[in-house]
């Protein structure tokens, strides 16, 4: 990613993916819709020293995060990141769009989320609504939202962390938002 002026973390939750965004970007406008989990973040970034970081509480689509994100791009985001949170969306494909949407022409989508898989206790005990994706399916939703050079690799193992989830297959989505149809200058979002 060779611009890094700004990256959004959309559904940054408690920040850990702050941790890695805000010592490689210039600024992150990192966004979640849980006040709780943006007060963790808030400690994290504080902890940290992040003085780069700014904390968004809206929808991926809602006014206050595009006001955030044109604040400091006229064109976008270098680079947008979503971990683990399509699983979470009753509508993953508008998902895909509203973060598409907050890219630049040639910006990058990073998508992390689980893969297809069989364990429905994750439903009760993490409020999942989709029990992760085919590759198929994130091409598919990628697609729809206009996004180019679409690549989905399937994560090792040791890479997925210790929680409650180490057990599910993880994959990550990559992803460009074409350079003439930049999201923010085509008119998409007002």
């Amino acid at each position: 990613l060779p611009r890094r002026a700004l990256a959004v973390d959309a559904g940054t939750g408690d920040g850990r993916l702050l941790e890695v965004l805000a010592p490689l970007y210039e600024r992150v406008v990192a966004v979640d819709r849980s006040a709780a989990q943006l007060a963790i973040a808030a400690e994290r970034v504080a902890q940290r020293g992040f003085d780069n970081v700014d904390l968004v509480e809206d929808e991926l689509d809602g006014a206050a995060v595009l006001r955030a994100v044109r604040q400091r791009s006229k064109t976008g985001a270098d680079a947008v990141f979503a971990a683990r949170v399509l699983h979470h969306a009753p509508r993953p494909g508008d998902v895909l769009r509203a973060i598409a949407a907050l890219a630049r022409p040639g910006g990058a989508l990073v998508v992390v989320d689980y893969e297809r898989h069989e364990d429905e206790a994750m439903r009760s005990q993490q409020a999942d609504l989709w029990l992760g994706f085919e590759a198929s399916e994130l091409r598919r939703h990628a697609r729809d939202a206009g996004v180019a050079d679409v690549n989905v690799t399937r994560l090792p193992g040791q890479w997925c962390g210790s929680g409650v989830d180490r057990h599910v297959p993880w994959q990550v989505m990559t992803a460009r938002v074409p350079e003439e149809g930049g999201a923010m200058t085509k008119g998409r979002r007002k």
